[in-house]
């Protein structure tokens, strides 16, 4: 009976140790002296993503942060001098740094060096962000007052960053609403090395203003990292795309085979007001049409109004040298202002 009973003592002990050991948390300390324990999910573009024991997904600007103790699991850590670590981080005694491990030592980091880390974990605990927006737009097809409307998901893993978008401006009528600008599209990326991705990508269009009345893309392609920092960003890209395309008076035309170059650049400031920048330019070449250019545009400014509130200005273009619609004019261009709402987890 001896055993047993030491068992039935020792058994509350181990499970109080095991839950200790499994319930291991993430610290920031910051400057104005307070602490956020909880799991720390990112550090990208000058900010520090935590999911705070009960505040939940919160995002601090790095120079606020003093140091960092995050030990639960292994991080990518990506620097801006373009090396990488698989590495746990343990805190500085120097402040705005943090220890972490390259191989049998240690170095000390400043953490605005930090260009992008996040968790080694599978798909299923995937770090995912996202925003929706809604508001007033004037553009030039109509030359009216019309209504729009975009939702941007990200889901970010150990080696792979899935993308997807979509965005609508309708315009009201006597019969009803007319969709006469539509995207969707959804951009896979494989991360080859620190400066490499191989990417996939499936996108949707209608344009009214160019006489398209839908268009399919399907495209495989490799990008490349040109400029990495705390507060810039600039990846260009190329590959190989196929379209197929539905004019507005129905009429379908071949496959069409496309070369493009596909560059985004993505600027932050968090000066007051803190703002963000994002310009993406995409040129396309017609393999199949010649002299075919097409291009697509847009730049989207955000200006942070309270938590998780901004504002949004989006210019965007859409350009065909030949149209697939009878009549059409070969350019489309407008504004776009809105109220945007995001959320991460």
């Amino acid at each position: 009976m001896l055993p047993l009973r030491i068992a039935v003592v020792c058994l509350p002990l181990i499970l109080m140790v095991s839950s200790a050991v499994a319930q291991v948390k993430d610290t920031l300390f910051l400057f104005n002296s307070e602490v956020l324990i909880g799991e720390l999910k990112s550090i990208t573009l000058g900010k520090v993503n935590i999911d705070a024991d009960d505040i939940g997904v919160v995002s601090i600007k790095v120079t606020k942060i003093k140091t960092i103790k995050a030990a639960s699991h292994y991080y990518r850590l990506e620097s801006i001098h373009r090396a990488v670590y698989f590495t746990l981080i343990q805190p500085d005694t120097t402040p705005g740094k943090i220890h972490i491990r390259s191989g049998d030592s240690t170095l000390s980091l400043p953490i605005e060096d930090i260009a992008n880390l996040r968790p080694f974990k599978s798909l299923k605990t995937a770090l995912w962000e996202g925003a929706v927006s809604a508001g007033y737009s004037f553009t030039r097809s109509s030359k009216i007052g019309r209504l729009n409307s975009d939702l941007t998901l990200k889901c970010m893993t150990r080696n792979f960053e899935i993308d997807g978008n979509y965005s609508i401006i309708v315009t009201q009528t006597d019969t009803g609403w007319t969709r006469d600008n539509e995207n969707g599209g959804i951009t896979g990326y494989y991360y080859i090395s620190t400066l490499w991705q191989a990417l996939a990508f499936l996108n949707y269009q209608r344009n009214l203003e160019l006489g398209l009345a839908r268009r399919f893309q399907e495209g495989l392609g490799l990008s490349y990292n040109l400029v990495s920092t705390n507060h810039v960003r600039l990846r260009t890209g190329t590959g190989v795309v196929l379209n197929q395309e539905v004019n507005t008076e129905g009429t379908s035309t071949p496959t069409q085979v496309e070369i493009p170059v596909v560059n985004t650049f993505n600027f932050f400031s968090f000066r007051k007001p803190e703002m963000d920048l994002t310009s993406t330019q995409n040129l396309y070449f017609s393999l199949t049409s010649k002299g075919r250019i097409r291009h697509d545009g847009q730049i989207k400014l955000n200006w942070k109004l309270i938590t998780d509130f901004s504002l949004n200005l989006t210019l965007y273009d859409n350009y065909d040298s030949q149209p697939p619609g009878e009549n059409a004019t070969t350019l489309d261009y407008g504004i776009v202002f809105g109220i945007s709402y995001s959320f991460s987890r």
